[in-house]
This record gives structure tokens, sequence and C-alpha cells, in this order.
């Protein structure tokens, strides 16, 4: 599914009835900039990067004009909760040159690793669906588990990385993958929990360390290593 029309699916899970009767004004801005989303995910060269990164501003500016034109003052501010990691992770890849330059220089290994990279990022989303979808969990055990998948991820990705480009290239994926896979206002809940603690959540219950909202698929779609 195109990048952008998960911008718009977001405003259907974060929010309650909008002020508008539909989004038609919205699908139709989002619809002129599909065209200019790089076909293959994630680009790997400047050209790429800046239409993708236009593009998607687009896309968020479409999202503000409306919100504000549709969305009560409370719903707005629910929303942009959970906006705040896509603009944050805009920021970091569009806006800092110390960064696109790092990730530019690993262009060659995002590449080699996008079949490798996509498995893991379908099990992720697979994965936490499911933990979705269950009634029977408690929020507490429910936001643990998806922190463990997430950890998982984050190992997976690390492991293709090292396998075919190196340690410094896997490095560098798996932070870009943490970044991608939560918002920064869940960013801390996170912190500890690693795959040994993990294990044991299997056989004693485990404090809740996270809530990862729907923002973590919706990011990670919206830099899908995939044509």
């Amino acid at each position: 599914m195109p990048s952008l029309v998960f911008l718009a699916l977001l405003l259907g899970m974060c929010g309650g009835e909008t002020l508008c009767p539909n989004k038609t004004e919205l699908d139709t801005c989002l619809a002129k900039l599909m065209p200019h989303m790089p076909r293959s995910g994630l680009p790997d060269n400047p050209r790429q990067l800046t239409t993708m990164c236009r593009a998607f501003k687009g896309g968020m500016m479409c999202v503000d004009r409306y919100t504000a034109k549709c969305m009560r003052p409370v719903e707005r501010a629910s929303l942009e909760l959970h906006l705040q990691g896509a603009r944050s992770t805009l920021a970091f890849l569009c806006d800092d040159p110390i960064f696109k330059r790092e990730y530019l220089s690993h262009a060659k290994c995002i590449r080699e690793v996008r079949t490798d990279w996509d498995r893991c990022h379908l099990q992720f989303k697979h994965l936490v669906g499911k933990e979705h979808s269950k009634s029977n969990l408690t929020q507490t055990q429910r936001d643990h588990n998806i922190c463990c998948i997430r950890a998982k991820l984050l190992k997976c990705v690390y492991g293709t990385g090292f396998l075919k480009c190196g340690r410094l290239e896997a490095i560098f994926l798996q932070k870009m993958t943490a970044t991608l896979s939560y918002s920064d206002v869940h960013q801390e809940k996170c912190r500890h929990v690693i795959l040994h603690t993990c294990s044991l959540a299997h056989h004693a219950a485990h404090p809740a360390t996270a809530l990862i909202t729907i923002l973590s698929l919706i990011l990670l779609s919206c830099f899908k290593l995939v044509t």
C-alpha cells in the first residue's frame, strides 16, 4: 500500500468522529503526492531522498489542513501525540544533514538487505497484529509482549545487516529501524526490555514497560523496503 495512505488511516485510528462528513478532500490531497513516492521503498540516492521527503512532508501538510478543519481541539491534540514520532522521523531522515549523509553512505547495504529487512518487518507486523487481536491479555501484558516483539525485530535487522554488510552497517540499520518502529511519545518505555527478560516472561508476568501504538506499523510500512 502506498506510504501516504497510512497517514489517512491514522486519522481513523486515533480520533473520534470528525466535523467533516467524509475525507474526500484529504484523499484527493494525498493522491496527488502518490506518484512522487519511491516505488522501491527507501531511496538510495540524494535525488530519490529529496523527492520522497518532499512528498511525505506534503502528506503531513494534507493531514494538518484536514485536522485543523475537521477535528476538535481535543482530538487534534490526541492525534498529534501519535504524529510526533512521524514528524521526528521525517526531521531525522530529511532535515538532519549529518544523519542524511550517514544514511546515504549506507545506500549500497540498504539495497543488499531489502529482502531480509522486509522479512524481519513483515514478521514484526504479523506478531504485533496478533497481540492487538488478543482479548485475554491485560494492557500490561500486551505492552510488554509488543516490546519483546520489537526487541526481536531489532535483533533480526542487526543480524541480516551484519551478515551481508558488516558491523557498522548493521548498527546503523538497527538504529534506523529503532527510530521507525515506534513514536517518540513512547520511546523511553521499551528501554529496559531485552530478549532475556522476554524469555523469562513466558514463565512469570513482567511489569509493563511500553505502549507501542499502531503508529509502529504505520511508520514501518511508510518505509517498507520492497517494490
